[in-house]
């Protein structure tokens, strides 16, 4: 993956990139539906009567040890201005929120303006989107059906508007040279939609400024987890996520009790590779659906260059081993999700296809694999330990549980067709060419 920071809670994930631009948005489902798949939200600075991009200052970005949290510094010696972020995806609520300082390192007070400009194509489509001011949440909301993406603050707001990208001479949602915004209420089609965020800087301090994106089925469910977080504060949810990942991991650690690991002569190294595991768990739980779809790349870096897909799906064989990883670590929750997925996939003749959307219900996902071969004969898309790891991961929960009871109910749907299969499919004279690899 090519994203600087992942930050998600398996139903809702956010990419930052290198710029600290918020370049992918899944949700409601991890890999199902990116809402900036072709496109990146910008963030601008107006400093001394003068718009600046974000990418023109140096950033350096890194977790919170042991947690999903971000924290990124940004600096830019010509401006005299610093950034330093702290952002998080909440533990237990589909809400993004970003916490920016904003440091006046001159001798003299400062007008600063920070612009968040939204392009979100929702449900992955520009087509009949509508972007407008919501006064009871006091929000921007992009929605299309039962969509709607907010994006708002706890602080006091300087400006809005909502803009096609033609709009205001091809400028679309963007502010003016003097840094102000049209005030346009409402757009549709496809849009894009900014606020601004104004604050005076005294020399030698510094501010902060909160920027919340929340998503939900209706306006009210928007507005509902915009009050709840303004109420309780940014900064404290930011808190208890950051103590909820770190629990996350105190609870690996205990399982496998690697605290004193010693592989590395150097005790430095030791540390780093304990550290590198721990983060290694943090991310496949960012890239793993509720449901217990593992989804193999959520980025979308090759779409917004041209690309026509993307590798943000399920694939049953490429999940295993992450399944298999955290089942090492103790994580059998996820991995007996894997199996509820896949009891919900498989073939009625016993089989695992290529690959599959984060929602069984949505069906089959885009395949190169052919269902007939060279010669022209009928042949199935399957490679077999799409299926055959399958088996390999319930037998490995089986192994790492004293009740083995929870088989019994997968036996039946799963665990006896895909055996039956394999067996007949490898060993057996009716065996068929397939797409192995």
């Amino acid at each position: 993956m090519s994203t600087t920071l992942v930050l998600g809670n398996s139903s809702m994930l956010v990419n930052i990139n290198h710029e600290m631009k918020m370049s992918d948005l899944y949700w409601p489902n991890v890999g199902q539906e990116n809402h900036l798949n072709k496109t990146v939200n910008d963030l601008y600075l107006w400093v001394d009567g003068s718009l600046h991009n974000i990418n023109e200052w140096d950033c350096h970005s890194i977790y919170e040890k042991n947690s999903l949290v971000g924290i990124s510094k940004l600096t830019n010696k010509q401006l005299n201005v610093d950034i330093e972020v702290q952002e998080a995806v909440l533990h237990n609520q589909d809400a993004h929120i970003r916490i920016f300082k904003l440091v006046n390192n001159s001798n003299l007070e400062r007008r600063i303006r920070l612009f968040a400009l939204q392009r979100f194509h929702v449900k992955e489509t520009d087509i009949g989107d509508t972007c407008l001011w919501y006064p009871p949440a006091n929000a921007m909301v992009h929605y299309k059906k039962d969509r709607y993406i907010a994006t708002a603050t706890s602080v006091k707001l300087y400006q809005f508007t909502c803009a096609a990208p033609d709009d205001n001479e091809g400028k679309g949602a963007m502010p003016d040279s003097n840094g102000e915004l049209k005030f346009n209420q409402i757009a549709t089609g496809e849009v894009e939609s900014s606020i601004s965020i104004e604050r005076i800087i005294q020399a030698d301090t510094s501010v902060y400024i909160d920027l919340i994106t929340v998503c939900g089925h209706c306006f009210d469910d928007v507005q509902r987890d915009l009050e709840s977080i303004r109420d309780k504060g940014s900064l404290e949810l930011i808190k208890e996520t950051n103590e909820y990942w770190k629990s996350f991991i105190k609870n690996i650690e205990d399982n496998l009790s690697i605290s004193n690991l010693q592989i590395f002569p150097d005790e430095n190294d030791n540390k780093k590779l304990i550290d590198m595991f721990y983060r290694s768990q943090l991310i496949i739980r960012t890239q793993t659906n509720n449901n217990g779809a593992i989804i193999a790349a959520n980025d979308s870096t090759y779409l917004k260059e041209g690309g026509k897909d993307s590798y943000a799906y399920f694939w049953p064989r490429d999940a295993a081993f992450a399944a298999k990883a955290l089942i090492d670590s103790g994580d059998i929750k996820i991995a007996k999700n894997y199996i509820e997925y896949c009891a919900n996939l498989i073939d009625p003749r016993g089989f695992l296809l290529h690959r599959y959307y984060s929602q069984s219900q949505s069906g089959l996902a885009s395949s190169w694999h052919p269902w007939i071969g060279n010669d022209g004969s009928y042949q199935l898309p399957i490679q077999i330990d799409e299926t055959a790891l399958m088996l390999t991961i319930a037998e490995s929960i089986i192994k790492s549980e004293s009740n083995r009871d929870w088989i019994k109910q997968y036996w039946t749907k799963l665990i006896k067709p895909a055996a039956d299969f394999l067996v007949d499919y490898r060993f057996n004279s009716n065996a068929r060419n397939s797409s192995e690899i």
